[in-house]
């Protein structure tokens, strides 16, 4: 008995290998695109759950504190399961997912916290060469982790609001950022501005 399931083992590692990570990706894509749309649908209403009790009973009540835990806990759970999947497939993009589930796993990347982020800007990088992250995605990840640890950003993607009032922060290199937005096609910076402010 234990030859004959050694035997179906090794048939397992032969088709997968005869797969490829390709054929991976897509012999499981729906199930992990279902996986990952259904995460979206647990932070939304999460953070719609939250945004009610806040409103309803304050955000120093009680149930305000504990709608927060719950969050916090399904957060973590998330992102272990986000990175469980990257781990195991890789960084799967729109063609193979969807543009959603795309969007979601990248989302949980973003809302890390620098240690945790840092990692991934070379990961999107691939992935961004490979077609399966989108420039604006991977601009936004390494801009968040440069502003964070030298008050600075490479791509000029993130602007912040303060008081009311929205503004750009610091950019690393002004001479250069235009050319590095083309490296991975991104628009000039004052057309970014131009886009931003007509919406």
């Amino acid at each position: 008995m234990k030859t004959l399931s050694l035997v179906f083992l090794c048939l397992a590692g032969i088709s997968n290998f005869c797969l490829g990570q390709d054929g991976i990706e897509n012999r499981y894509a729906a199930s992990i695109r279902n996986e990952l749309l259904e995460l979206n649908a647990q932070m939304t209403a999460d953070r719609q759950n939250l945004y009610i009790v806040t409103a309803e009973c304050g955000p120093k009540s009680k149930e305000a504190a504990l709608g927060r835990s719950i969050s916090h806990r399904d957060d973590s759970l998330i992102l272990l399961k986000v990175e469980s999947i990257i781990h195991v497939y890789g960084y799967l993009g729109p063609k193979t997912i969807g543009y959603e589930a795309n969007q979601t796993m990248f989302n949980v990347i973003y809302n890390m916290q620098l240690d945790s982020a840092k990692k991934y800007v070379a990961i999107l990088w691939q992935a961004l060469l490979k077609g399966n992250a989108t420039p604006e995605n991977y601009a936004a990840l390494a801009d968040k982790v440069s502003l964070q640890e030298s008050h600075a950003q490479i791509y000029g993607s993130i602007i912040q609001r303060k008081g009311g009032t929205y503004y750009m922060p610091p950019i690393l290199d002004t001479a250069k950022v235009d050319s590095l937005r083309k490296e991975i096609g991104l628009p000039p910076l004052q057309e970014y501005l131009k886009m931003l402010s007509a919406k």
